[in-house]
């Protein structure tokens, strides 16, 4: 019988069947790599999970169309240059609120939700007008005035109204839509002290807010109050209410008295016309 012997290769020849072998390996590793990350990128072309269906509720003055065309518009192109937009597992809710606040100031609160994997529900509410921002100051007005909100934000243009419907608010540079008048913190507390002007027979028709923070609301009558946005407004508004019924003001028709200025402590200084 033969008996087998074994070839020794070269050490030359070894290492170039080793590299070959290598070279096959990362081949094959790297097609099926390839296959799979495009069979992964093709999952998510599949037309049964594309966003095609766009409810929109709660709008006013808004149309459902221009959401949905705004809606539409967000989910086009891809994310990370290649996952489609439109997919349902690949859009952002935070993404579409983000871009329809852009398009909309108008509206306050945007909540968007997944309810299939073609289908998505937009919520919506919308500003409602409570003053209008009409320049930097009384002396350097805009127009038309934006409407804002019970918040402070500006949001749309407003109607050159005649007859003082809204209360005209000034100061704090120019502003655009959906851009905050104040902090909204010290707007709710400033307007809140306006509104109150009422129980002391006054109708503000201009607020001014000026860089320090000192405030000046005009009666419709022309009185002018002065106060500082550090003042508590209870104190404002007590302070206001003993200077109206003070001994040197008390029976004074308010179109008399120039202004009423409260911004130094508990002393009242006026001046009548």
């Amino acid at each position: 019988m033969r008996s087998r012997v074994g070839v020794v290769l070269p050490p030359s020849k070894l290492k170039e069947r080793r590299k070959r072998a290598r070279t096959v390996s990362i081949v094959v590793w790297s097609c099926a790599a390839l296959l799979l990350c495009a069979a992964i990128v093709g999952f998510f072309y599949i037309p049964a999970f594309a966003i095609r269906d766009i409810q929109v509720e709660g709008v006013g003055s808004l149309s459902v169309e221009s959401i949905q065309t705004r809606v539409q518009e967000s989910l086009r192109g891809r994310r990370y240059l290649v996952f489609p937009k439109k997919n349902a597992f690949v859009y952002s809710d935070a993404a579409v609120a983000s871009d329809l606040k852009t398009a909309f100031p108008k509206l306050d609160t945007i909540v968007v939700s997944l309810e299939n994997f073609h289908s998505i529900k937009v919520v919506v509410t919308e500003r409602k007008p409570y003053a209008t921002f009409c320049g930097a100051s009384p002396d350097v007005s805009q127009s038309p005035c934006l409407f804002l909100d019970v918040s402070g934000v500006a949001y749309e243009p407003a109607p050159d109204f005649s007859d003082n419907a809204y209360v005209r608010w000034y100061g704090g540079g120019a502003l655009v839509s959906g851009a905050r008048y104040l902090a909204e913190e010290k707007f709710r507390s400033v307007s809140a002290l306006v509104d109150a002007f009422h129980s002391v027979k006054l109708e503000p028709v201009s607020t001014y807010v000026n860089e320090a923070e000192d405030v000046s609301v005009k009666d419709r009558s022309g009185l002018e109050v002065r106060f500082t946005l550090s003042r508590k407004p209870e104190e404002v508004l007590n302070l206001l209410r003993a200077a109206l019924i003070s001994e040197v003001l008390v029976g004074k028709a308010l179109s008399s008295i120039e202004y009423i200025d409260l911004r130094f402590g508990n002393r009242l200084y006026y001046r009548l016309r």
